[in-house]
């Protein structure tokens, strides 16, 4: 095809019509123009495309995002997250001194005469515009003082071309920005200040700041601005001046974040590879960082040791292989998502229609505005594999909260100081999970949530695809139509055609229950745990527990029968052989604390679901071609 007709067809057509440039081919997105391949290919990985890239992760949704225009309002999380960006990116250039409550909104100001004379908002949405970014900044002030603090540089463009690794033989063409690099008060800088500073000077410092149980707060301005002018403030030149005097300062890699700390994860890894990049360009390796979550008022520390730093290379160089595969293959795989609902494909996806995907945002294309076409071949496509992060999880402890500074966040002097939401708590630690038999989670509404969520009181865990297959809701219908069989009978049946409360032995639910009690007494019997009725029931508990959240997840239609009806169904006994498999492997942690047992529970039942959904796919898709060969490629990639 002509790509000059190409060109002059994309500059004509609708925006959102992707005739020409892709096509449904089985489970992907095949690319069908050149020109539409060159503006999906990236030159260099950051941490947020190896994220869409990964295994877990649906490649359409990442690729189409490069075809569809990106129309989004300054009112739009994203635009908003990159002005309170801006915002603290401009205090902090500033002197240490100088970095007030009143330069704070100083700069606010210009930021919004720069908005109004961009005339993409009205007064109204201007006014809208300055409260949201507002409040994903302010808080800065709760959080540090920004006067004390001595920055090493803004706003770092790191691209690099990372160390070679078993995902990435020749290297992983980096690109990223670190959002602030702050320089530790230690012995290193007290180092620096004795070569720098006059004599006399530098004295006035050790036994307030360095050498000092706590640093005196106004020294500490003081010593930061005294390295502000003495120091070069480009980081280059910075980086070379120290390498001269010989000074290997502790950095700290800085990261602004205005969304959720849900994702701390995901963050932390990001963290770990502009420690890595910082490394290639400087020769060394920031021993720690932080995530500031500036709408939240949290601190994340971040721990970086050269070993976390290599993980996360790994798995980022499994993402430059496969972005390398699709490119080449010019097809992206398709996958169900717990995130399908915002994707803007939704409305034309196969995959996500075939799962009940319902769009969840306002203004998506339709299918008919998106014109995808469809091919279809007698031999399915071959499918990226499916294989998540779930598979092999690792047990991860809860970030490290950060201390902060007592006092109040910076308020806007025309806002009364008694507004309650300008009170907001510093420092927010999750809630724990519930003890098993406490919480609610089965009452909750099952919506389709992130797998690697754990907050609050309610553990969130994908729904199975297609809510539950036939062969798994016919045990209700069964019992019903087999009422008389006493083994479908979960309670006595009464003279009247009701059930009593009394448990019928010959039930299903029974054998559930006596298969749930055993399993909690071998464990207490591995773990030399003597076995006393308290510790059987709150163990079997447990068990139950998870295969209820787990059950009301794959069978979300039955989530409203009380949980001994559904100890009687087919599918609960489907449950227990995967649960069984998963303590076997992972044993209940008796000897630890609350939090490794509420972390034990969360873990199992995203590992109970994995099994029931990779059950489902062998049974819906089949065993694809060739399954053998995915191994040998993801075993190179872990």
């Amino acid at each position: 095809m002509n790509t000059t007709t190409e060109a002059k067809k994309e500059a004509t057509a609708n925006p959102l019509d992707l005739t020409g440039r892709v096509a449904w081919e089985g489970n992907c997105l095949k690319i069908v123009n050149k020109s539409a391949r060159e503006r999906i290919q990236r030159a260099r990985m950051s941490p947020s495309t190896s994220q869409s890239l990964e295994s877990g992760s649906c490649a359409t949704k990442w690729a189409v995002g490069y075809l569809l225009p990106r129309d989004e309002s300054p009112l739009e999380p994203a635009p908003l997250g990159t002005d309170a960006h801006q915002l603290l990116e401009d205090l902090y250039t500033l002197a240490p001194s100088a970095r007030t409550e009143a330069k704070f909104y100083e700069l606010l100001d210009q930021l919004t005469e720069s908005k109004r004379e961009s005339a993409d908002l009205d007064e109204e949405g201007l006014k809208t515009w300055r409260n949201s970014v507002l409040n994903k900044a302010w808080r800065i002030s709760a959080m540090e003082n920004p006067q004390q603090v001595i920055v090493y540089s803004n706003e770092i463009k790191l691209e690099e071309v990372m160390p070679a690794v078993k995902t990435a033989p020749k290297g992983i063409p980096f690109t990223g920005t670190a959002d602030r690099v702050d320089v530790a008060v230690d012995d290193e800088l007290g180092k620096l200040v004795r070569l720098i500073l006059p004599a006399d000077r530098a004295d006035t410092y050790f036994g307030t700041v360095f050498g000092a149980e706590q640093s005196d707060g106004d020294m500490l301005t003081h010593l930061a601005d005294d390295l502000y002018d003495a120091l070069p403030r480009d980081p280059k030149e910075l980086t070379q001046y120290l390498k001269e005097l010989g000074i290997n300062l502790n950095l700290i890699i800085i990261d602004y974040k205005t969304g959720a700390s849900k994702y701390w994860k995901k963050h932390h890894e990001q963290i770990r590879l502009y420690a890595l990049a910082f490394k290639e360009r400087t020769g060394t390796l920031p021993k720690s960082g932080r995530v500031y979550y500036t709408t939240e008022g949290l601190i994340h520390d971040v721990g970086i040791t050269q070993k976390q730093a290599d993980t996360a290379l790994v798995t980022m160089g499994a993402s430059w292989k496969r972005h390398n595969r699709f490119i080449d293959n010019e097809e992206f795989p398709t996958k169900v998502t717990p995130l399908c609902g915002w994707c803007p494909l939704v409305n034309a996806c196969p995959r996500a229609k075939e799962a009940g995907k319902e769009p969840r945002k306002a203004g998506l294309p339709t299918s008919e505005e998106l014109i995808i076409p469809m091919f279809v071949h007698d031999e399915e496509a071959p499918t990226e594999d499916v294989t998540s992060d779930a598979e092999q999880p690792a047990i991860t402890t809860e970030p490290q909260q950060v201390p902060v500074r007592e006092g109040e966040a910076w308020v806007e002097p025309s806002r009364p100081s008694d507004q309650p939401e300008l009170h907001v708590p510093v420092v927010r630690v999750p809630e724990p999970i519930e003890k098993p038999g406490q919480g609610s989670e089965a009452e909750q509404t099952t919506e389709e949530l992130d797998v690697e969520e754990v907050t609050g009181q309610k553990i969130f865990v994908r729904r199975a695809h297609n809510g539950g297959m036939n062969t798994q809701t016919q045990p209700q219908e069964m019992a019903k139509a087999y009422k008389e069989a006493p083994q479908y009978s979960t309670f006595v049946p009464t003279h009247d055609g009701r059930t009593s409360q009394d448990v019928n032995p010959a039930s299903f639910a029974m054998t559930a229950g006596f298969s749930l009690t055993t399993m909690a007494m071998k464990v207490l019997v591995k773990q030399d745990e003597r076995i006393t009725r308290q510790r059987v029931a709150s163990l079997s508990g447990t068990f139950a527990h998870i295969i209820n959240i787990a059950h009301d997840q794959w069978i979300p239609g039955q989530s409203h029968l009380r949980e001994g009806e559904k100890m009687g169904f087919h599918s609960h006994s489907r449950l227990r052989g995967a649960l069984i498999a998963v303590v076997d492997e992972f044993p209940f942690p008796l000897h630890g604390d609350l939090e490794q047992m509420n972390m034990w529970v969360a873990q199992t039942i995203k590992r109970v679901i994995f099994t029931i959904q990779s059950a489902e796919d062998l049974v819906k898709y089949g065993s694809g071609r060739n399954p053998w060969e995915l191994l040998v490629e993801t075993k190179q990639e872990d």
